[in-house]
């Protein structure tokens, strides 16, 4: 029985509402920081490349799986539903664009904390190491993996279906081996990045303590806005997956306990992922104050101090810079002509014309 038929409509309207919240801010918040990103050449770091992956992964998740869970909750039920008969393609297509995006969110940030560890325990390697071959690499990587992940189930292993609880298409745990496939995306996509980001924080945090306090001090306060800002989204993530994903292990252990579940929980734990998306770029500028600002004049409209977009991407020209020496000359008679009778020779000298601004310009040579 499909759970949303005796929802009173105000219980309706405020989930439509909260969804499209989560809609919008995933959408403009995203693409505020990827305008950003385009305008101010100093965000153009390793760190902040695996941020912008992240912003657009985001916005995917915004433009098409949050418009199609809000069509669901209007139809009450699957939005591309016709004749009766839910249309398979996009159910799976909904899923594996859901499942690619969360890979890559987590991921991602695990990257990003990998890239923090290096500048700030590895200092003298650090550009040899996260150089821009290598980051541009390993994104494409991860979109790369994400995306072969994602397919198994339209392929050969996993399933696929519609959840009437939670409004939108997701893993099925299955019979036979399909029933680990879910396991295995787990271990994949939340256990693996999710430890690998906690080694990488307890690193810098061993890194900071046995280094000398004023050095330590001052690592620390020179990251001190990039740290936080990584770790506030990765706890932001664990907070916004975890309770999902641990129901989901349960009941894979046990699937009788998905009939016990309380009302609205399914949905509750599927929506905290997706307002994960709409948080993240808040959290790009709370500790970035150079930012925050730039988000604050490019929504007043007053970004005059800053480059257009176009004109960031364009490269700079080669000025050829020549060092102009002016020579000053002692005051001539006006006609620029003195006679040396002793020798009986005549010497042509520079009449001294006045720039601008009384300083000496241009040399005049009157050869008579």
């Amino acid at each position: 029985m499909n759970e949303n038929e005796t929802l009173p409509l105000y219980d309706r309207s405020l989930r439509i509402a909260s969804m499209s919240l989560f809609c919008l801010g995933a959408i403009f918040g995203n693409l505020l920081f990827i305008v950003s990103y385009i305008q101010l050449r100093w965000l153009r770091t390793a760190r902040h490349a695996y941020i912008i992956n992240l912003a657009i992964a985001d916005v995917l998740m915004g433009s098409f799986s949050m418009p199609v869970t809000i069509g669901s909750l209007i139809r009450d039920k699957w939005l591309f539903t016709f004749d009766g008969e839910l249309n398979v393609f996009s159910c799976k297509l909904a899923a594996f664009l859901d499942n690619t995006v969360i890979g890559c969110s987590v991921w991602f940030l695990a990257l990003s904390s990998f890239d923090r560890f290096v500048y700030i325990c590895r200092p003298l390697r650090y550009a040899t190491i996260m150089t821009t071959i290598r980051v541009r690499c390993s994104a494409t990587s991860v979109w790369a993996c994400a995306l072969f992940l994602s397919s198994m189930p339209l392929m050969f292993w996993g399933e696929l279906k519609y959840s009437e609880f939670s409004y939108n298409c997701g893993l099925n745990f299955g019979t036979g081996v399909h029933r680990y496939y879910f396991l295995f995306y787990a271990v994949t996509v939340i256990l693996i990045p999710v430890t690998f980001t906690v080694f990488n924080f307890t690193g810098i945090l061993i890194d900071l303590n046995s280094s000398s306090l004023g050095d330590g001090r001052k690592m620390l306060d020179s990251n001190r806005g990039a740290i936080l800002t990584l770790l506030v989204l990765t706890l932001a993530f664990v907070v916004c997956s975890l309770p999902l994903f641990v129901t989901a292990i349960i009941i894979w252990f046990d699937p009788t306990k998905a009939d016990n579940l309380p009302p609205g929980i399914s949905i509750a734990f599927h929506w905290m992922l997706y307002m994960n998306s709409a948080v993240n770029p808040l959290l790009y500028g709370l500790f970035n104050p150079k930012l925050r600002s730039h988000y604050t004049s490019i929504l007043t409209c007053r970004d005059k101090n800053k480059v257009s977009w176009v004109q960031s991407i364009k490269k700079p020209k080669k000025v050829n810079k020549h060092k102009k020496f002016i020579i000053a000359e002692p005051p001539l008679p006006s006609n620029g002509v003195s006679s040396d009778h002793g020798n009986g020779t005549t010497t042509t000298k520079a009449a001294v014309r006045p720039h601008q601004n009384n300083k000496v310009g241009v040399i005049d040579v009157n050869n008579d």
